[in-house]
């Protein structure tokens, strides 16, 4: 399974989050939301986890892991980032506009949906974690919970393929 991305553009505290930013490694990204009381926060710590674990190999400082929160517009950037550094001071928060979000997730295959009824909102959202490869392209999906090292060597599989072609 290898997909281009379509092109997007959202917002991370140091700027831009486009295709650019995810071309010349590795990148896993979660889809969630900020206020989600279960499946962002296990899914934020397992991004942890596989973190620390590839630290010790040659992929180490070829890999980065991004939150997408859904529930915030991109003059929301500090928020998701504040949220993100409780799991990991590396890990990237990306914010945007509906329509570039929903571009983003299209192509990686992830839904969400935010419900509100006007004072609360939830967000019902795919579980996926999503990996794209050094070119820009999404090579799998990774329905979360996982354990971080079922996930690293689903990783590697991965990588062992890429590097072939």
């Amino acid at each position: 399974m290898s997909k281009e991305l379509a092109n997007f553009n959202l917002t991370t505290v140091d700027g831009l989050f486009n295709n650019q930013s995810v071309q010349g490694g590795w990148t896993f990204i979660l889809f969630g939301y900020i206020e989600c009381p279960d499946i962002c926060p296990l899914g934020l710590t397992l991004l942890s986890e596989v973190e620390t674990q590839l630290s010790d190999t040659a992929f180490g400082n070829n890999v980065q892991f991004v939150f997408v929160a859904v529930d915030l517009n991109e003059q929301q950037a500090t928020e998701v980032d504040k949220f993100t550094q409780y799991f990991s001071s590396s890990l990237i928060g990306v914010v945007g506009k509906q329509s570039q979000l929903n571009t983003l997730a299209k192509s990686l295959g992830s839904r969400y949906k935010i419900v509100s009824d006007g004072t609360r909102y939830s967000v019902s959202h795919t579980p996926f974690i999503s990996i794209v490869d050094p070119k820009g392209q999404l090579i799998g999906r990774f329905k979360h919970p996982q354990d971080a090292p079922s996930l690293v060597q689903h990783f590697l599989s991965y990588v062992s393929v890429y590097d072939k072609d």
